[in-house]
């Protein structure tokens, strides 16, 4: 879970400002920090979500390495085809 810090009070204040009420701001600036509380990511979060995929790509790429050598091998192993005399 990620901790993202918003200050409920200042951004309130700037509602009440704008028009809201006072219950109108207060549960705006608790909806907003709870949502940004769920979905924002950290930026260790982040890096470590991009080194996996790093990780993964690294992988298939020696997978595939690893495929066109065993394709090589196949290729070079199996016996030419002799063409019928003429």
């Amino acid at each position: 879970m990620t901790s993202f810090i918003l200050d409920t009070l200042a951004y309130s204040e700037t509602l009440k400002a704008g028009g809201f009420s006072e219950q109108q701001a207060v549960t705006q600036a608790r909806a907003l920090a709870e949502i940004l509380d769920r979905q924002m990511a950290t930026k260790a979060e982040v890096a470590e979500h991009e080194n996996a995929l790093r990780r993964k790509l690294v992988d298939s790429r020696s997978y595939r390495s690893a495929a066109r050598r065993t394709v090589g091998r196949c290729r070079i192993q199996q016996k030419p085809t002799q063409k019928p005399a003429a």
